[in-house]
């Protein structure tokens, strides 16, 4: 595919191509793109930008500098997130001894290389892979019982003689 445009928007993600050999500019700020999949940030007539890897940066790239994304059954990785033509969605798991999707997607074995069925029927082919990289606590058990104890008692628990505990700063 030829892109242009017409067919590349913002927020499209595509593969740059390594086409520029050993380095890509002078300084070789731009060679940690090459092969790598970016998201379009802004489209113009011939040229696009995209955030570089600090995103306080814009890189200008010509359309020849990206290609078609290709992803395969062996670029799964644990813990992506998949979804089928129906909308059901799976969690690639990776064993020692297999590979499976935990969900409704069907079996591993029963896609290509191309995560399509192989039976041809083409409302279990995969449409989405998802990769969840940001670690976020949605739930944290907070531990801030209070604790009510006696002047006693606390003189009890840390075995000071009695009458000799003062506590400063205590509010009733």
């Amino acid at each position: 595919m030829e892109f242009n445009k017409e067919n590349i928007r913002p927020g499209m993600k595509v593969k740059i191509k390594n086409r520029h050999g050993d380095s890509w500019d002078v300084c070789g700020e731009m060679d940690y793109l090459k092969g790598t999949i970016i998201e379009v940030n802004k489209v113009l007539e011939d040229c696009f930008y995209v955030k570089n890897k600090n995103e306080d940066d814009i890189w200008i790239l010509k359309y020849d500098d990206i290609e078609n994304i290709v992803f395969t059954k062996e670029d799964l990785q644990e813990g992506d997130i998949v979804t089928d033509r129906k909308g059901d969605k799976s969690i690639y798991c990776e064993t020692a001894k297999e590979n499976f999707f935990k969900g409704y997607t069907a079996e591993i074995d029963y896609f290509d290389n191309n995560l399509k069925d192989k039976d041809g029927e083409i409302e279990y082919d995969i449409v989405k892979v998802e990769r969840p990289v940001k670690l976020e606590t949605i739930w944290e058990r907070q531990e801030n019982e209070t604790v009510e104890m006696t002047i006693q008692e606390l003189e009890e628990k840390l075995g000071i003689e009695k009458g000799k505990l003062r506590v400063k700063g205590v509010q009733d």
